[in-house]
């Protein structure tokens, strides 16, 4: 793609193992129809040579390959400091399961370039739609229910048309945002305690801190392969990131009532997994349910990172399970 007038864009694609959906992500970038754009893989440590065949078949494509897997927010930080090391305007950080409507960019930037001009700082975050039922929303943004941090895609399962005016949102999905170089600045880094899950709603708040708001962008579409990278994953991984990663949000941003709440619900799990460890032998025989309560200690012991078992969790966050919590 050449430079031309207009704001520089530069497009982060977190791969993970996932050279199948990352070649059609990128593909459809190439068929973006805004010129000044730049785009990076990065590959989060991959042990399938996907970033070396992607950057074979994509030239125009710089890889940045990682030596290990930092999760999600570890990837997309290392995109951050390629955006700005490399001097451009706006960044947009992509799942690699997804596929970008050609008009994406340009209406992504003019809506950015609004709010600037109107001195806002801002996140931006467009329409994802499901590549399974492409009129069908998966988010259009995110909502919160305080004090408690519930959390829910906004017109998840509605048409389309249902969401065409441009609104304020409480966060948006790590699956696309899309803000300045100088607003991710502001914001700081995404944190990788989480590794994967949750970190993109830590990451909106942060931003709403710092004055930043969450915008969605109607006319922004993209398609999404909802948790097509994840099947892949140990299911015990996906249970202990949902388990510890909810009480690491919940207590990091709830507040006096909200922590209160938090902390009766993980007493409550951790007197109902002791009871049930002790009398129901098929409980300590559940890896899931171990898991969780694997989790919840961790978080006790402020053990984060990476999940510690056997199979490594892709670096992705697109398959979030909204309203999941521990039990």
């Amino acid at each position: 793609m050449q430079p031309s007038a207009g704001p520089s864009v530069g497009v982060v694609v977190v791969n993970w193992n996932g050279a199948a959906q990352s070649r059609e992500c990128l593909a459809s970038l190439e068929g973006a129809d805004y010129a000044n754009t730049r785009v990076c893989l990065v590959d989060n440590g991959s042990t399938d040579d996907s970033a070396l065949t992607l950057g074979r078949e994509f030239p125009a494509v710089e890889v940045l390959s990682l030596p290990v897997n930092l999760g999600y927010g570890g990837g997309c930080n290392a995109g951050f400091g390629w955006a700005k090391a490399t001097g451009l305007d706006y960044v947009l950080l992509l799942n690699n399961d997804t596929v970008l409507h050609p008009n994406a960019l340009r209406s992504l930037v003019a809506r950015a370039e609004e709010l600037r001009a109107a001195g806002k700082a801002a996140v931006l975050a467009p329409m994802i739609l499901y590549a399974s039922a492409p009129s069908t929303v998966w988010s259009a943004g995110g909502s919160l229910r305080w004090p408690w941090l519930e959390r829910d895609h906004i017109g998840m399962g509605d048409d389309a048309a249902k969401h065409d005016e441009p609104r304020e949102v409480t966060w948006a999905s790590g699956c696309a945002l899309f803000c300045s170089t100088q607003v991710a600045d502001l914001i700081g880094p995404f944190d990788e305690r989480y590794f994967l899950y949750l970190e993109d709603v830590d990451w909106c708040l942060r931003a709403r801190r710092k004055g930043a708001s969450i915008w969605f962008v109607p006319e922004a579409l993209l398609w999404h392969k909802v948790s097509l990278t994840t099947r892949e994953v140990d299911s015990r991984d996906l249970r202990y990131y949902y388990a510890r990663n909810y009480y690491l949000l919940a207590f990091s941003h709830c507040g006096p009532v909200g922590r209160a709440w938090a902390s009766l619900r993980l007493c409550v799990t951790l007197a109902k997994a002791s009871v049930r460890s002790l009398a129901f032998p098929s409980y300590r025989r559940d890896s899931l349910y171990q898991s969780q309560s694997r989790a919840i200690v961790d978080f006790l012991r402020r053990r984060y990172g990476k999940a510690p078992y056997s199979n490594e969790a892709p670096a992705l966050p697109g398959a979030t399970r909204a309203n999941e919590r521990p039990a």
